[in-house]
């Protein structure tokens, strides 16, 4: 899903490159009658775009959530969020479709019809937006910072998480370009803040939603990191482990018991006698080319219950 949402900024991009080459960042007294019209339809293709590939994203990060963590709470916040975010934008995809009445009044000012108010058609579906962002990021965290994990990992996930945040604020910014953008004196001027800081927001939210492809590039990059006991949890706490294979592995609950320690004496065969210095062991017992060691060990475990 996050893949049609990629196209689909891709889309937007080559869009607002359109509104670009028809007018946008140029005073309405300077562009050409001609490339206004082309200019207002691709304004609205826009729009329709930006908002639908803004869903399919809140829509994929849902569904990542619903795999990382199996928690039942998760679960049913996810499916409520699912829900929500599904209604909410098929319901502004029909709203912003029917900006004007007919929408080729939109462009053509020689076209009878009815357009709603620009500010409330604009700033309704923004400040949902915004609400729906902030629920979104916020969802996992709590789990997050419950983790029985090394600080320095727990602060990568949360940072990594946390990129949601950037969309948030850029959303917010974005609200108030969006009423200058409301302003029909100069229409093709009045908009390029808002188109920017939409595309911004849409390709931020793009990055986080990659939260498996960023850690990988953490574990790459910045290996002393990242690494270490990152699947281990502490004796005597309560928290979240992983289960399952490793590609689909998911965070559930979990309590351990008291470690315990459990001693022996391992022997094991080499296949050389390469740099073999001295031996307890009668060299004679042992086979051609191959070596006897010896290794003590103390094993330390904490079932999980």
């Amino acid at each position: 899903m996050i893949a049609v949402a990629q196209v689909m900024a891709i889309g937007a991009g080559v869009i607002i490159g359109l509104e670009a080459k028809f007018g946008m960042g140029k005073h309405v007294w300077t562009v050409p009658e001609e490339n206004l019209t082309p200019y207002f339809q691709s304004l609205y293709a826009s729009i329709l775009v930006y908002n639908g590939a803004l869903t399919l994203v809140k829509i994929s990060i849902l569904l990542q959530y619903r795999r990382i963590f199996a928690t039942p709470g998760m679960q049913r916040a996810t499916t409520i969020g699912l829900v929500i975010i599904a209604a909410w934008g098929f319901t502004v995809t029909m709203m912003l479709s029917m900006l004007c009445v007919p929408i080729q009044a939109l462009w053509d000012h020689a076209v009878p019809g009815h357009c709603l108010p620009l500010l409330p058609a604009y700033y309704a579906p923004a400040c949902i937006n915004i609400a729906t962002d902030f629920g979104t990021w916020v969802l996992p965290l709590p789990i997050i910072k419950s983790l029985q994990l090394p600080r320095r990992q727990k602060v990568m996930l949360l940072f990594i998480f946390g990129l949601g945040f950037f969309t948030c604020i850029i959303s917010l910014v974005r609200l108030s370009a969006l009423k200058t953008a409301t302003k029909l004196s100069d229409p093709t001027w009045n908009n390029t803040d808002a188109a920017t800081w939409s595309y911004l927001e849409l390709s931020m939210a793009i990055l986080a939603a990659c939260l498996r492809i960023l850690r990988t590039l953490a574990i790459k990059f910045i290996p002393g990191f990242i690494s270490g006991s990152s699947e281990q949890s502490p004796p005597n706490s309560n928290g979240y482990v992983r289960q399952g294979p490793a590609k689909h592995s998911a965070w559930v609950p979990a309590k351990f018991s008291r470690p315990s320690e459990t001693k022996g004496t391992v022997s094991t065969e080499a296949e050389s006698t390469e740099n073999l210095h001295g031996s307890m062991y009668n060299l004679q017992s042992i086979p051609p080319h191959k070596i006897a060691v010896e290794r003590e060990y103390t094993v330390r475990t904490a079932a999980a219950v």
